[in-house]
């Protein structure tokens, strides 16, 4: 970040403000933030970046194991805990979704429900086949040996030792900043912001790009959606003030 904000530095139509917008509103010549200390900065278009929450269910040790037991995708975290004792916990058209990749990392997996089910027939029929797991009680509470995680506890007091667990996120996503919606951003049926594939939202001017825009959430692809939004807000910019000369 250090380097990233030097090499930015050398551009003089860039200016740094370290702390929050609080609020945006329309202007005359486009958009007024308004910074956590009260004072204004003009702009004519805005990328929205701020990204989601991870909204954590209230459970003994979940807190204290996110990120380092506990996690949100296999594909992102899933090589470190190859051949480990797993756990999933979800349900429906989710857990059907992510329990293959599960398994192609270890095929020691449980699922937890949570009291939920969901679950198709044919899902069903083919987890008996392959003798997973499937547990409907409710998790009460996680055993910690360390930082890593030693079992789950069920609300019926049995208990299931798991050396990881992949929690899928619960939708709709919560957005970590409300900046958009005050602006009437429209969202997609999960929560996040509705765009086209330039990351234009479907406010005039006002783009997103990252976790808060795609549901595909990694560093790469936040990347990605950004360096398109920024061009495309440029691209307006530049075409506007062709056709004001």
């Amino acid at each position: 970040r250090t380097k990233a904000r030097r090499d930015l530095s050398k551009y003089e139509t860039i200016q740094f403000y370290s702390g929050s917008v609080v609020n945006i509103e329309k202007s005359q010549t486009g958009f007024s933030a308004k910074f956590e200390d009260g004072s204004l900065g003009l702009c004519r278009k805005i990328v929205l970046a701020h990204g989601v929450r991870d909204v954590l269910p209230d459970i003994e040790g979940m807190q204290a194991l996110w990120g380092k037991s506990i996690y949100h995708c296999p594909y992102c975290h899933g090589f470190e805990v190859r051949g480990a004792r797993l756990g999933l916990v979800t349900s429906g058209a989710i857990a059907e979704h992510m329990l293959p990749m599960i398994l192609s990392l270890s095929r020691d997996c449980v699922l937890f429900t949570q009291g939920l089910s969901g679950l198709s027939d044919n899902f069903l029929t083919k987890t008996r086949l392959l003798e997973i797991k499937i547990v409907e009680a409710k998790i009460m509470g996680l055993g910690i040996e360390g930082d890593r995680l030693k079992e789950v506890v069920l609300e019926n007091g049995e208990r299931v030792p798991r050396d990881g667990l992949f929690w899928a996120p619960q939708l709709p996503y919560a957005l970590k900043s409300d900046l958009g919606l005050k602006m009437g951003c429209e969202t997609t049926e999960i929560g996040l912001y509705k765009v086209n594939d330039f990351g234009k939202t479907s406010i005039d001017g006002v783009f997103a790009a990252g976790d808060s825009a795609k549901g595909m959430h990694s560093v790469v692809q936040a990347m990605s959606s950004g360096q398109l939004a920024g061009a495309a807000a440029a691209s307006e910019i530049l075409q506007e003030n062709f056709l004001s000369q």
